[in-house]
């Protein structure tokens, strides 16, 4: 087998979150509750391999054949394809050739209690059946081999071959190395899982997740008190699978998974994108921020958004952009400049050279004056006096961004804003007219805007303001366990709702997102 090589599930969606199909030659656990498509997308998953004129294998432990054909009617499954045999077996009591006695023994679940040749197959045992044991049921499978694709429907049917936990996943294992080494087959194991506060956590389901090489869930939830159902991809070791949850719809095609994009084609996104400068951050927002649009990147207080920001003034000075930064007290020039000067120049020199405008409304600039704004003690008493806003706007503001705007010499811009510097100076509702007022005469539309906040220090009005203003939401805080995640929650283009490890190194850009599972990138 040559390494990386997929097996198509059958359903397009699901192929997507995997990038590309189950790994071949690998067993994988489709788990969950009774009702969320289990056997169907099983099925299909065999229905695929005959398109391709594989040899497929069903194993039912719960179904007869006229059972399955039932089940499968609605679905446009060929069940009597010539590559396609169904084996049923399940323990009942009875007697073996070893014993006059009752115990556990494998019977065929065959309803004509014949042998059926072509098309759907299944085997009887003769007048004495065969113990219910793993090697006597290996040794009933065994004359299929060999076999592109297998389908074990489900190993819940297995459990009366021991009552002993270890065993019983032993007995698992032997069925895989069966199928993989013996059989050369992909293979998809079904298991119920009940779920519920009492739910027993020892089902097969979950003895089997640690020994096949993937796991997909399925799960049926209400929204809106219709039931839904849900799919995710939980592992697939070695493949750069998606994370996020899917919604699940049948039809007689099978199984289809929605939505296969969870953001709009960028074919229809107005917004071009510049980047963050860290690659794994654009790949999780579709490019990165959008072009002449508005951002915002929120957080818990606890979290480094400084350095995500650093990376994203540095790339827009590379990309000529022009920088209109307010900063937070907690931003301080000296670390800004560590992490800025040795890839585009340092804090002075971008200042000097009009790329560099900042509004230090929290009095850390103070080693900086061309082209460092702010607000003087006289110009706040006068803005007391006349009673709000509106004079500091005509005149204060508009005097200071008439300066940025004629010395950026038609460089596009991106403004970074601190919301929590501008409610040092102004109250929330005069923070969201200045806002207001700056969109309309100060901004040109090829100017970028990245909001940074914390909504837990700020009124809630203003902060479900910002979220709904903005065309991206991108959110980093620090979990409980101690390590900071990145998440998309509102854009026109990347992975919604796809949360992502942030990893700080010491070099640039000196932090890394998780581009897939178990893997960061710059």
């Amino acid at each position: 087998m040559q390494k990386g090589m997929r097996k198509s599930t059958g359903v397009p969606g699901l192929d997507t979150m995997l990038r590309g199909g189950l790994p071949e030659q690998r067993s994988v656990l489709l788990m969950g509750g009774p009702g969320t498509g289990k056997s169907t997308l099983a099925m299909q998953f065999l229905q695929e391999g005959l398109e391709r004129d594989e040899e497929c294998l069903f194993v039912s432990t719960e179904q007869t054949p006229g059972e399955l054909e039932d089940s499968f009617e609605p679905f446009d499954f060929d069940l009597d394809h010539e590559r396609l045999t169904v084996e049923t077996i399940h323990a009942t009591l009875g007697s073996t050739v070893e014993s006059d006695g009752q115990e556990i023994v494998l019977d065929s679940l065959d309803d004509a209690n014949t042998i059926q040749d072509g098309g759907m197959t299944n085997r009887n045992f003769g007048p004495f059946t065969l113990p219910f044991t793993s090697k006597d049921i290996q040794e009933v499978l065994r004359p299929y081999s060999p076999c592109d694709r297998v389908v074990f429907d489900s190993i819940s049917g297995l459990e009366a071959m021991t009552g002993d936990n270890q065993l019983f996943r032993r007995c698992i294992l032997d069925f895989i190395r069966l199928f993989t080494d013996e059989f050369g087959a992909t293979t998809l194991f079904t298991a119920e899982e009940v779920s519920g506060p009492n739910s027993s956590r020892n089902g097969p389901s979950e003895k089997l997740q640690f020994n096949t090489h993937g796991v997909i869930r399925l799960w049926r939830e209400q929204i809106d008190g219709d039931f839904h159902r849900f799919a995710r991809v939980e592992k697939m070791r070695g493949i750069d699978h998606a994370t996020q949850s899917f919604e699940m719809e049948l039809d007689t095609q099978g199984v289809s998974i929605v939505p296969e994009v969870r953001s709009q084609s960028k074919g229809l996104n107005r917004f071009g994108t510049l980047s963050t400068g860290i690659g794994g951050l654009d790949r999780l927002c579709g490019g990165g921020l959008p072009a002449g649009g508005t951002s915002l990147l929120g957080h818990d207080g606890r979290a480094n958004v400084n350095t995500i920001v650093a990376n994203a003034i540095i790339e827009s000075v590379r990309e000529d952009h022009a920088i209109v930064l307010i900063p937070p007290s907690s931003l301080e020039t000296d670390h800004l400049n560590q992490l800025i000067a040795e890839r585009v120049g340092s804090i002075g020199e971008l200042l000097n050279d009009d790329r560099m405008f900042v509004l230090d409304l929290s009095g850390n600039w103070d080693d900086y004056s061309y082209n460092v704004f702010g607000m003087k003690d006289y110009e706040r008493s006068l803005r007391q006096m006349v009673g709000g806003l509106n004079m500091l706007v005509s005149w204060k503001m508009k005097r200071i961004f008439k300066q940025i705007n004629e010395r950026r010499a038609g460089r596009p811009a991106l403004s970074v804003v601190y919301t929590e510097a501008m409610l040092q100076e102004f109250s929330p509702n005069e923070v969201r007219q200045l806002h207001q007022w700056a969109k309309k005469n100060l901004f040109v539309p090829k100017d970028t805007v990245l909001f940074v906040q914390n909504p837990d220090v700020m009124d809630q009005t203003l902060s479900e303001y910002f979220v709904l203003d903005a065309q991206q939401v991108i959110k980093t805080w620090i979990h409980e366990n101690g390590l900071q995640y990145v998440k998309l929650e509102k854009s026109p283009m990347g992975q919604l709702s796809s949360s992502k490890l942030v990893e700080h190194v010491d070099y640039p850009p000196y932090v890394r997102v998780q581009r897939t599972h178990g893997r960061t990138t710059h």
